[in-house]
């Protein structure tokens, strides 16, 4: 198996692009630890049964810099070396202009969360990584990898949602900006940029929208790509895109349903 003997670290780990990632690498031998706000006892059960103790998890959110230490110290204890480290906690776009009307006389505080969690939280989960993987030693080439989640916003801007982009456009300086450091110390730092993909985050009918617009792409497809920055790969700094840009003309129903799931 490509990744016997080999443990990973994945926030946003229950769901999604997360949990798609954790089963790809425990089906190839790896024990994953699935750090995420939310639980799901059945994923972790099923993992277990399928090899004994290859599965933890640990309730986190990314957003506390307190929380993320916790989660480290508790990856120490259970896996001693971690090799891989997923910073793939993620939201969608949360209010930042509030509709507003022309007699209104208070001001509105956007909604940060975005920031908060897609960005804030990846900064701290790929900090945390990189001191683990500084005390440990080279295997393989390798002191361990990070890999973040970026998106098709970390290249071009999705239309009404500010927020997501720019956390978006931020992952893709953090990889450019840390790889040439972590790189001479023998770890890499990349992101995976994926178009539109399938997550419990956003209603169905909005995937069903991209679909038919010919942008979403398969979670299979996300998946593989995460691969091509483990094992014996030596990319770092890279950002991998499946689709080049977004279609520009995203429909007012799926704006709509984008901006109201939370």
């Amino acid at each position: 198996m490509a990744y016997q003997g080999k443990t990973a670290l994945i926030t946003g780990g229950i769901s999604g692009i997360g949990k798609n990632v954790a089963v790809a690498l425990q089906e190839q031998g790896a024990t994953v630890l699935l750090a995420d706000i939310n639980e799901n006892a059945s994923l972790l059960k099923g993992l277990n049964e399928s090899r004994a103790d290859s599965a933890f998890y640990y309730k986190v959110d990314v957003t506390d810099w307190d929380q993320q230490v916790g989660l480290f110290k508790f990856a120490i204890e259970k896996l001693k070396r971690v090799d891989y480290v997923f910073a793939n906690a993620g939201i969608v776009e949360t209010t930042f202009l509030a509709y507003t009307s022309p007699t209104q006389v208070e001001f509105t505080k956007p909604d940060l969360r975005t920031i908060d969690v897609n960005l804030v939280g990846a900064l701290y989960t790929s900090n945390l990584a990189a001191q683990v993987f500084r005390t440990q030693e080279v295997v393989d080439g390798f002191r361990g990898k990070i890999i973040l989640t970026g998106s098709v916003a970390s290249f071009s801007a999705i239309p009404h949602m500010p927020l997501y982009t720019a956390s978006k456009h931020a992952i893709a300086g953090v990889v450019r900006s840390l790889a040439p450091q972590l790189g001479a110390e023998n770890i890499t730092v990349n992101a995976v940029c994926p178009n539109v993909t399938r997550t419990a985050l956003v209603p169905q009918e909005v995937f069903d929208i991209f679909e038919s617009q010919g942008t979403i792409t398969p979670n299979e497809t996300v998946t593989n790509v995460f691969h091509t920055f483990l094992g014996e790969s030596k990319v770092n700094g890279a950002l991998k895109s499946m689709i080049a840009r977004l279609h520009e003309d995203i429909s007012l129903r799926a704006r709509m349903l984008l901006s109201q799931a939370k």
